[in-house]
């Protein structure tokens, strides 16, 4: 796969396979069920590309590593590599569920602690999809 600068963003997308199987073990806790990618670079530049350009390359690993929940998302922090990535706008994560007046997004929020929240250890499962370039929705 070849990363180009655009109106989209570059995400590993689980496999369906990999997303039941992720469903299977934990049960969402909000309306909305997400589990479908980790974003790697949201807004990303011309100079980025050659660092994410040898990371998909690079073939690398997901593991979920800890399941995060709070009253409006639930998502795991993603280990790349066996670390945690930080990207332009988070860190790797995976979003689960979010409640229907919220968004996805409000993980990265999570995140940066705006919003309170419980950790729960996991099984440490390995993730297994693809890379793709991800149109954003323009608000």
């Amino acid at each position: 796969m070849k990363i180009t600068t655009g109106n989209h963003y570059l995400a590993f997308v689980l496999d369906e396979e990999c997303r039941q199987e992720v469903l299977k073990y934990w049960t969402a806790s909000h309306e909305v069920i997400k589990c479908h990618h980790v974003t790697l670079a949201y807004n990303f530049s011309q100079e980025d590309i050659p660092r994410l350009q040898d990371l998909v390359d690079s073939n690398p690993s997901f593991t979920i590593s800890y399941l995060v929940k709070s009253d409006v998302v639930d998502f795991f922090r993603v280990l790349v590599n066996g670390e945690v990535l930080e990207t332009d706008s988070s860190s790797s994560h995976l979003t689960l569920s979010h409640k229907s007046h919220a968004e996805a997004s409000y993980s990265s929020r999570v995140i940066k602690g705006e919003i309170p929240h419980d950790v729960y250890p996991t099984l440490g499962m390995d993730l297994t999809g693809h890379f793709e370039l991800i149109e954003k929705k323009n608000k």
